[in-house]
Protein backbone atom coordinates (compact mmCIF):
# COMPACT_ATOMS: atom_id res chain seq x y z
CA UNK A 1 0.00 0.00 0.00
CA UNK A 2 1.44 3.60 -1.14
CA UNK A 3 1.85 6.06 1.19
CA UNK A 4 -0.78 8.07 -0.16
CA UNK A 5 -3.41 5.22 -0.01
CA UNK A 6 -2.47 4.77 3.87
CA UNK A 7 -2.74 8.82 4.24
CA UNK A 8 -6.23 8.45 2.54
CA UNK A 9 -7.36 5.76 4.68
CA UNK A 10 -6.38 6.99 7.81
CA UNK A 11 -8.49 10.44 6.87
CA UNK A 12 -11.29 8.59 6.19
CA UNK A 13 -11.49 6.57 9.44
CA UNK A 14 -11.12 9.76 11.07
CA UNK A 15 -13.71 11.38 9.60
CA UNK A 16 -15.78 7.93 10.39
CA UNK A 17 -14.57 8.33 13.86
CA UNK A 18 -15.04 11.86 14.11
CA UNK A 19 -19.17 11.32 12.52
CA UNK A 20 -19.78 8.29 15.51
CA UNK A 21 -19.08 10.88 18.28
CA UNK A 22 -21.14 12.95 16.48
CA UNK A 23 -24.01 10.47 16.05
CA UNK A 24 -23.36 9.29 19.19
CA UNK A 25 -23.73 13.19 21.26
CA UNK A 26 -26.87 13.49 18.83
CA UNK A 27 -28.15 10.37 20.48
CA UNK A 28 -27.47 11.20 23.83
CA UNK A 29 -29.48 15.05 22.96
CA UNK A 30 -31.96 13.11 21.84
CA UNK A 31 -32.34 10.80 25.17
CA UNK A 32 -32.17 13.97 27.39
CA UNK A 33 -34.91 15.10 25.02
CA UNK A 34 -37.01 12.21 25.73
CA UNK A 35 -36.19 12.03 29.02
CA UNK A 36 -37.08 16.16 29.86
CA UNK A 37 -40.39 15.26 27.91
CA UNK A 38 -41.77 12.40 30.15
CA UNK A 39 -41.06 14.17 32.89
CA UNK A 40 -42.46 16.81 31.72
CA UNK A 41 -45.59 14.76 31.22
CA UNK A 42 -45.66 13.14 34.54
CA UNK A 43 -45.25 16.44 36.22
CA UNK A 44 -47.90 17.82 34.37
CA UNK A 45 -50.12 15.01 34.57
CA UNK A 46 -49.70 14.90 38.58
CA UNK A 47 -50.93 18.81 39.15
CA UNK A 48 -53.75 18.13 36.65
CA UNK A 49 -55.21 14.88 36.64
CA UNK A 50 -55.21 12.04 39.19
CA UNK A 51 -55.84 9.55 37.11
CA UNK A 52 -53.17 7.83 35.06
CA UNK A 53 -55.26 7.29 31.95
CA UNK A 54 -55.45 10.83 30.53
CA UNK A 55 -52.77 11.77 28.11
CA UNK A 56 -53.10 14.66 25.29
CA UNK A 57 -52.93 13.63 22.04
CA UNK A 58 -50.30 16.36 20.95
CA UNK A 59 -48.08 14.88 24.14
CA UNK A 60 -48.59 11.84 22.36
CA UNK A 61 -47.55 12.60 19.02
CA UNK A 62 -44.82 14.55 20.40
CA UNK A 63 -43.38 11.39 22.52
CA UNK A 64 -43.55 9.13 19.29
CA UNK A 65 -41.94 11.07 17.09
CA UNK A 66 -38.82 11.92 19.99
CA UNK A 67 -38.37 8.30 20.31
CA UNK A 68 -38.41 7.76 16.04
CA UNK A 69 -35.65 9.96 16.02
CA UNK A 70 -33.71 8.27 18.55
CA UNK A 71 -34.45 4.46 17.22
CA UNK A 72 -33.14 6.63 13.53
CA UNK A 73 -29.93 8.22 15.25
CA UNK A 74 -29.53 4.67 17.02
CA UNK A 75 -29.51 3.13 13.58
CA UNK A 76 -27.28 5.12 12.28
CA UNK A 77 -24.46 4.98 14.93
CA UNK A 78 -24.67 0.90 14.53
CA UNK A 79 -24.42 1.82 10.38
CA UNK A 80 -21.25 4.02 11.20
CA UNK A 81 -19.98 1.24 13.21
CA UNK A 82 -20.28 -1.10 11.01
CA UNK A 83 -18.39 0.91 7.80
Amino acid sequence: MSDQQTLALVAVQHMTLARMNLLEENLLDEKLLLHTALLSLMNSHRSTRSSLCWVSTRMLIVLALICGMAILVAFAVQAAQLI
